[in-house]
């Protein structure tokens, strides 16, 4: 009997994994031996967003392992014990925070259905196909270094990648720069960008903070996905503030935050 039941169990778990509702987006990040690979599925825009950066092409490994080819990055954070990385190098590299991470298929043939089936599950796979039949393909490939595509980033990014959920969102962000590395508020504001939030403030800051710190005048007021990303990406202390907005977050970032970033080998040509 408890056979059977365990049996049941697993059985439901790959039928309704990770439930989705065909109406939001669905966002996948892959690292396999080819390279890396974004994929936003957007009911909204009836758009299926696909981001494929060739092998040879290099990208950033935050917290000081710098820049590598995409095909040697799944091999390299194996090696550094360090799979943990994979939402951070998604975020820096394109402000893309993914549902879900594929690394044991080929990435070439993610679209295939028994990839789908049991990388999503059956009820899944049934609404990606329903949705699937009104939506257009829109792949491109980044077959140079990231950091001499960052202008065709900004592009298509923002318009295609972006979480829809979170792009309506109203909640308005302050980034302020309280390290001595030039540039860092505006590398971290247009990730954020990227992924669909509103940064409406860009400057540097004289306040002392050590690593990183949220301000918000009551942070259960604003969105959940919203402040979920920036716990899960920045890993931020918190304060509450009653002089803000209640639809406000300042995020200040300190030497402290720098230095666990390793920002600076991130800037190697600008």
């Amino acid at each position: 009997m408890g056979v059977l039941l365990a049996i049941l169990v697993m059985g439901a778990t790959w039928i309704f994994r990770n439930s989705w509702d065909g109406n939001t987006d669905l966002r996948i990040g892959m690292v396999d031996d080819k390279g890396i690979r974004i994929v936003n599925i957007s009911p909204e825009r009836k758009m299926i967003s696909i981001l494929k950066v060739d092998g040879k092409a290099t990208v950033w490994i935050p917290e000081g392992l710098g820049w590598y080819r995409s095909d040697k990055v799944r091999g390299i954070l194996i090696q550094e014990n360090k799979r943990e990385l994979q939402n951070k190098i998604f975020f820096y590299n394109f402000g893309f925070t993914p549902d879900i991470i594929w690394n044991d298929i080929d990435s070439e043939n993610w679209m295939e259905n028994g990839n789908l089936i049991r990388k999503l599950g059956m009820s899944n796979f049934l609404v990606f196909r329903k949705q699937s039949r009104s939506m257009v393909i829109n792949e491109s490939v980044i077959g140079d270094d990231l950091d001499n595509k960052y202008s065709f980033l900004q592009d298509i990014i923002p318009r295609d990648f972006s979480d829809m959920r979170r792009v309506s969102d109203e909640t308005r962000i302050g980034v302020f720069n309280s390290s001595q590395e030039n540039k860092l508020a505006a590398f971290l504001a247009d990730r954020l960008v990227w992924s669909g939030l509103n940064v409406t403030t860009v400057e540097n800051s004289t306040d002392k903070v050590e690593g990183c710190l949220m301000i918000s005048r009551d942070v259960n007021k604003i969105s959940s996905l919203t402040v979920e990303l920036i716990r899960q990406i920045f890993g931020c202390q918190e304060k509450s503030d009653l002089s803000l907005d209640e639809q406000q977050i300042d995020l200040y970032f300190g030497q402290d935050y720098v230095s666990m970033l390793k920002y600076s080998n991130y800037v190697r040509s600008f």
